[in-house]
């Protein structure tokens, strides 16, 4: 995490970055790096923590402040954000039922992709993640920053002729991962998929798909988020 990323969630924070790697460490995230960095032009520390399997509320800017703001008994700074429904209904299926808890998705045209503002940029290959382009950057910006994974498909490269569908695989044998990886897949229904009628878009809560990336020339996007079961993407 960025401690100046820190202190906009937790404005009246004294403590020093070194101070707030000690109180984490003893608070059970063990601090095994701080790193002086150069951040939109001002010195900034990269705090780097090892946070346990059972505190995923904690992978993200947020759920550290929240343990700060816990600790230091210093008020938390949360921003409303003001849902609104999309202007274009888009259609999915969720066959899922026990295993898909919420979705939420939304198609969106006449986007202009580029590449990331030069702070964007910065912020994901500070996490530790190398900048694609401004679309993919600002959904793993929200991952890092709030904790909420979400996915983007390029919506002109989806079968226009079947809903989004979420269900647990039974037929596909592959997925190419958008690193170009080659997974198998099981068919014994124990994985999450999100598919189009015709081919394995992501499985989901874990990877994406090639197949649907989103691109610079891409202009129209479905941007998704769910809840899954959680036993399910353990296994």
């Amino acid at each position: 995490v960025l401690y100046s990323e820190l202190k906009k969630f937790i404005p009246k924070l004294k403590a020093s970055a070194k101070q707030v790697g000690e109180v984490l460490t003893m608070s059970g995230f063990m601090m095994d790096k701080l790193e002086p960095v150069n951040y939109q032009g001002k010195k900034d520390f990269v705090i780097s923590l090892e946070v346990r399997q059972n505190r995923a509320d904690c992978l993200s800017t947020l759920g550290i402040a929240r343990e700060l703001s816990a600790y230091y008994q210093t008020p938390l700074l949360l921003k409303s954000l003001e849902g609104r429904k999309s202007l274009q209904e888009y259609p999915i299926n969720i066959q899922a039922k026990q295993e898909v808890k919420r979705v939420m998705a939304a198609k969106i045209s006449k986007v202009k992709n580029s590449k990331s503002p030069t702070w964007l940029k910065q912020y994901i290959e500070l996490h530790g993640m190398n900048s694609v382009n401004l679309l993919v950057d600002l959904s793993n910006y929200i991952l890092f920053t709030y904790g909420y994974p979400s996915h983007i498909f390029d919506a002109g490269l989806i079968s226009q002729n079947a809903p989004l569908t979420w269900s647990m695989n039974s037929r596909y044998k592959q997925l190419t991962t958008l690193d170009s990886t080659i997974i198998d897949l099981k068919k014994n229904k124990s994985e999450i998929i999100i598919e189009d009628g015709e081919r394995v878009l992501a499985i989901a809560g874990i990877i994406g798909g090639k197949h649907a990336a989103v691109s610079i020339a891409t202009t129209e996007i479905i941007v998704e988020a769910a809840v899954y079961d959680h036993n399910i993407i353990r296994k």
